[in-house]
C-alpha cells in the first residue's frame, strides 16, 4: 500500500505530456490504488501488497506486553539455571553413592552379601541414570532459553529505541 505515498506526490496534470502517456500512467495508478484499497478494507489484499509493518507504531500497551514477555523469559532462565544447579549437585551425589556401592560390591570381603549389594548397586545406578537424564534435559532447556534471552536483548533494545523515537 506504499502506492498511497506515491499517489500523494503525483501531480494532477503533467507538464510536457503531449502524447498523454503520463496521464494514462496516472489513471492506471489511480485504478490500481482504488482496487487495492477496496481489497485492503475487506481484508482480501495479499500480504506482500499490504502496508508494511514498518509503517505502524506499536501501542504503549503492545510495547509493555512485549517487555513483560522478555522479563518473564529472563525470570524463567534464572529458575532454569537454579534447577540445573540443583540437578547437577544431585547427579554428583548419586554418582558418588553409586561409586561407593560399586566399590563395596567388588570388595572380596563382601562375598557373602554379593546379591544384596548387587541389588543396591543396581538401584543406585537407576537413580544415577535418571538424574543424568534430567540434568541433560535441563541443560538443553537452559541453552534454548539462554539463546532466546540473547535474541530478546536485541529485540528489547530495538523496542526501547522505537519507544524513544515516538516518545513513549
Amino acid at each position: 500500500m506504499e502506492l498511497r505515498a506515491i499517489f500523494k506526490v503525483v501531480p494532477d496534470e503533467f507538464n510536457l505530456d503531449a502524447s498523454g502517456e503520463k496521464k494514462r500512467w496516472r489513471e492506471q495508478l489511480v485504478k490500481t490504488l482504488e482496487g487495492m484499497s477496496a481489497r485492503d478494507e475487506n481484508g482480501s489484499l495479499p500480504l506482500p501488497q499490504s502496508r508494511a509493518r514498518a509503517y505502524f507504531y506499536k501501542t504503549p500497551e503492545a510495547m509493555e506486553a512485549e517487555r513483560m514477555i522478555y522479563k518473564e523469559r529472563a525470570e524463567r532462565l534464572l529458575l532454569a539455571k537454579a534447577e540445573l544447579t540443583k540437578l547437577t549437585r544431585e547427579t554428583t551425589e548419586a554418582k558418588r553413592d553409586l561409586d561407593v556401592a560399586m566399590a563395596t560390591w567388588r570388595d572380596p570381603q563382601n562375598k557373602s552379601r554379593k546379591e544384596e549389594l548387587k541389588k543396591s548397586k543396581d538401584a543406585l545406578k537407576v537413580v544415577h541414570d535418571a538424574k543424568k537424564k534430567q540434568t541433560k534435559k535441563q541443560e538443553e532447556k537452559v541453552n534454548v532459553t539462554t539463546k532466546q534471552c540473547a535474541r530478546d536483548k536485541i529485540a528489547r533494545a530495538e523496542l526501547d529505541h522505537e519507544a524513544r523515537r515516538i516518545k513513549l
